[in-house]
């Protein structure tokens, strides 16, 4: 704690630091694409936000590369405003970024997802092309070796539960003549 006399107060001139401020710092996150010119990036998005009118001169507005994203490098534009403005003032500098980013030919690049489909090959027992294909084959052959319908030909035996989720490829070892033909993995 900290006593301070009266005397002393009253004397003295004293800034509260405290005290709520007339300008406010924003921040607008931006993302550009990899391989982009990052000091055309840079000075481009300066150049807008220096041209904004809500936007004060001093202190100068600022790019910070923050860091390297999925699908982006991202950055944050800091600026500072007047206080009341300060919503209205990142509403316009977002449109006005959008704009020179787009007229720039400066991609605004968004989460990407590559999904490669790839399909289980066929046994070459079976001679069959697709793997739908050899269930099918195997399926009947077993249906008509007299074998149970119910386990059997469904290609599942009981216990034998399909956890690679492989799309329901199964092959069947052995000829035509096994009464025994029993799925694999």
């Amino acid at each position: 704690m900290v006593t301070v006399p009266n005397s002393v107060l009253n004397a003295a001139k004293i800034t509260n630091d405290s005290a709520p401020q007339r300008r406010r710092r924003i921040r607008v996150p931006l993302s550009v694409a990899y391989g982009t010119d990052l000091d055309d990036f840079e000075a481009l998005a300066l150049d807008v936000a220096e041209a904004e009118s809500l936007v004060l001169d001093s202190p100068k507005p600022r790019m910070r590369f923050r860091r390297f994203g999925e699908s982006a490098l991202e950055y944050e534009l800091l600026c500072w405003v007047c206080a009341p403005t300060r919503r209205r003032a990142q509403h316009e500098l977002n449109r006005a970024l959008y704009v020179a980013l787009n007229d720039a030919e400066i991609e605004i690049p968004f989460p990407k997802r590559d999904v490669t489909l790839t399909t289980a090959a066929a046994s070459a027992t079976t001679g069959a092309s697709e793997p739908s294909d050899a269930r099918s084959e195997a399926d009947e052959r077993v249906a008509t070796d007299g074998a149970g319908v119910g386990e059997a030909a469904s290609g599942c035996a009981e216990g034998d539960a399909d956890d690679d989720n492989d799309g329901g490829a199964h092959s069947v070892s052995g000829s035509e003549s096994d009464a025994d033909a029993s799925p694999k993995r």
